[in-house]
């Protein structure tokens, strides 16, 4: 997103915009994006291809199975 700024007296903030539109991944711990030291570029990382969901699994009464021993 982009918005126009005025400064001065007053700071006046203008209505954002969207720069480009990009898939996101649920990582957080990685940067997507770089931005060039003039502010002109980005370089942004993206999946190719099809977007595949990442899937969860959740695991019921797990203390009973670890008495059970190791999973089979």
């Amino acid at each position: 997103m982009a918005v126009e700024v005025t400064t001065g007296e007053k700071f006046e903030a203008g209505t954002p915009r969207a720069l480009f539109q990009m898939r996101l991944t649920l990582d957080w711990n990685f940067n997507h994006y770089s931005v060039a030291a003039d502010g002109q570029r980005f370089l942004v990382t993206t999946p190719v291809g099809e977007a595949v969901s990442p899937s969860v699994t959740v695991v019921l009464n797990w203390p009973s199975a670890l008495k059970k021993g190791p999973l089979q």
